[in-house]
Formats: C-alpha cells, sequence, structure tokens
C-alpha cells in the first residue's frame, strides 16, 4: 500500500510543479489578472493536495508506522505555513499588482514546498523500507 501512496504523492507533486510553472509564466507576462487566475488555480490544486495528505495518505502511513505519527502530524501542520505563503503572494497581486514581489514571494513558496515534498517522500521512502513496497 505504501507504494500506492508514494506514487500518487509522486504524481500530486508533479502536477503542482506545472501548477508553479504556469503561475511563474503569468506573472513574468506582467498581466496582473492573469497572474491572480494562475494562483488562484495553485491555490487549490496545493489545498486539494494538503486534503489528501492530511485525511487519506498519512492516515493510512500513520497506521502503518504508529511510531511517525508525530512526523505526520508535523508535516500536516506545515501546510499551513505554506498556504499562509499563498495568502503572501496574493496580497503582492492586489490592487495593481506588486509582480517582482509576487514573483520572489512563489520562489520562496516553491523552494519551500519542495523541501516539505521531499520530506514527506522521505517518509514513504523509509516505511517501504521496513515493511516492503506491498505493505
Amino acid at each position: 500500500m505504501s507504494g500506492d501512496v508514494r506514487d500518487n504523492l509522486t504524481q500530486e507533486h508533479g502536477e503542482l510543479a506545472l501548477r508553479f510553472g504556469a503561475a511563474q509564466r503569468e506573472i513574468a507576462s506582467g498581466d496582473v489578472q492573469r497572474a491572480r487566475a494562475a494562483v488562484a488555480l495553485l491555490r487549490r490544486d496545493l489545498d486539494s493536495h494538503f486534503e489528501q495528505e492530511a485525511h487519506l495518505h498519512f492516515p493510512v502511513v500513520g497506521g502503518l508506522r504508529p511510531e511517525r505519527r508525530d512526523a505526520l502530524q508535523a508535516l500536516v501542520a506545515a501546510h499551513d505555513a505554506l498556504r499562509a505563503r499563498v495568502a503572501e503572494i496574493d496580497g503582492h497581486l492586489a490592487g495593481a499588482g506588486e509582480l517582482g514581489a509576487a514573483r520572489t514571494a512563489l520562489e520562496a513558496l516553491e523552494a519551500a514546498l519542495e523541501r516539505h515534498e521531499r520530506e514527506e517522500e522521505a517518509l514513504i521512502l523509509d516505511l517501504e523500507r521496513d515493511t516492503g513496497p506491498s505493505a
């Protein structure tokens, strides 16, 4: 089962990377309305991803590895900080739009999310090493 969780997370992370690319392109285009729309789609997909992790993927892992529940709870708690970074981007795009600040904030969010994803994937790989990919 952990292989399924890992595969699903990896696919979702790839889809989020595409959303980041779209948001970066729209911010770089200088069109504030399109940038807002792209960031709104990114927010929607991030929220959906975070909800799936918190209510689907992580409970499975926590059930298999109760000793990892604290680490999983820390990952879920980190979602709030990542959501706050999206709100920061929204703030930069409000009104006339501070595109340079939005671009910097988006880059910071992407880097933070990549670190977060590596932690998630490492936890799943650790589970697979201990129980095998079909656990």
